[in-house]
């Protein structure tokens, strides 16, 4: 599949754990599969606000006011794990700063959050 995708296998996994963690794939013994189910616009973002990591953190760095994807970040970064520090001291800060802005385009396209001009706002629960 990676190679079909041009993706490299730790990519291709992320996505998989992605699709899994939103409830749109399961593991099985052969790896994974899609799950049939259709889920709604509300299942899929309260699948991602519970179940990917950083996604329910990067929400609560939001208010009324617009922030900005690295002020989102400077409030995330105590979450970030340590061995993901240790594992590569010079590019961890980057990547995670990639990973918080992925998050918070997601959580615009759960409606979760809004993108305005001037920085990410928090979009309540209309449940």
């Amino acid at each position: 599949m990676a190679t079909r995708l041009d993706v490299t296998p730790d990519e291709g996994r992320d996505w998989l754990v992605f699709c899994q963690s939103l409830g749109l794939a399961r593991e099985v013994s052969r790896g994974f599969e899609r799950v049939r189910d259709d889920p709604d616009a509300d299942d899929l973002r309260s699948a991602f606000e519970e179940n990917v990591f950083g996604a329910r953190e990067a929400l609560d760095a939001l208010g009324d006011e617009p922030t900005s994807a690295d002020a989102v970040f400077e409030a995330f970064e105590p979450t970030v794990p340590n061995w993901e520090r240790h594992r590569d001291p010079e590019g961890w800060e980057s990547r995670w700063r990639d990973r918080v802005a992925r998050l918070l385009d997601w959580a615009v396209l759960f409606d979760a959050a809004e993108n305005r001009p001037d920085g990410y706002v928090a979009v309540e629960d209309a449940a």
